[in-house]
Formats: structure tokens, C-alpha cells, sequence
């Protein structure tokens, strides 16, 4: 059976996430909203073909959580959080365990969606 190809998203804004998900359907790419440890380790071992990650900083389960424990380093993550502060603190943990795929910093507002899509080597 094929891996169906998904953006896995980690955040608790629906608008963020809504905004993701109406560029992905576009593209036929599901958009899978996660806000707990169970829901992320049951999507991360799931029939997925995981094109990225975005991951928000202030979840039920704070980001730096996920970020140091829990999201495997093969996968590119953007930190869309709008907090600087706590997108910051994602970083300097993904350069202290020397996460091995590329991340980067694509805060949650404007375009930010498309910049995601780029990031991910999505047309």
C-alpha cells in the first residue's frame, strides 16, 4: 500500500493550520493537525510519507518538548511559531542535539504557508 504524502502539524492555532491546509489541498498533500504526545507518535509511525514538519512552540506539550524527544531528525521542521523567543529556544535545541535534516524559522502569519511549501520542496 503507498504512504499518502502529509505536512504534519503541530500547533494549536486554527487559523495557522487552516491556512496550511487550504495550500496542501491544492496540491493533494493532507494536512495532519496534531496537539498531543499521543497524536504525534501516532502519526509519526503511521502508513505517512511525512513531507515536514511545523511545529509551534506553546503547545499543551511545549514545542522544545517535541523538538529535543520526539520528532525524529530525518524530517525538514519549520517553527512557525510568532514568538520569537520560544522559535529561538526550538532552535538552539535542534543545534544542540544537531538535528540532522533542515529546520528553519517560518513564523505563523502573512504568507508564511507558501514559505512553509518552499521549504519543504513542495510546488
Amino acid at each position: 500500500m503507498p504512504k499518502i504524502d502529509v505536512v504534519l502539524c503541530i500547533d494549536d492555532s486554527p487559523p495557522r493550520y487552516n491556512q496550511l491546509m487550504k495550500s496542501l489541498w491544492q496540491r493533494n498533500i493532507v494536512t495532519i493537525v496534531c496537539c498531543t504526545l499521543e497524536e504525534v507518535n501516532f502519526y509519526l509511525d503511521g502508513p505517512y510519507n511525512i513531507l515536514g514538519v511545523c511545529l509551534d512552540h506553546d503547545m499543551p506539550v511545549v514545542g522544545t518538548y517535541f523538538a529535543r524527544h520526539i520528532i525524529p531528525d530525518c524530517y525538514p521542521l519549520a517553527i512557525t511559531s510568532v514568538n520569537t523567543v520560544g522559535a529561538d529556544n526550538i532552535i538552539a535545541i535542534l543545534e544542540e542535539i544537531n538535528y540532522q535534516s533542515r529546520f528553519k524559522k517560518i513564523p505563523g502569519v502573512g504568507s508564511w504557508s507558501n514559505d512553509a511549501l518552499k521549504f519543504f520542496n513542495i510546488p
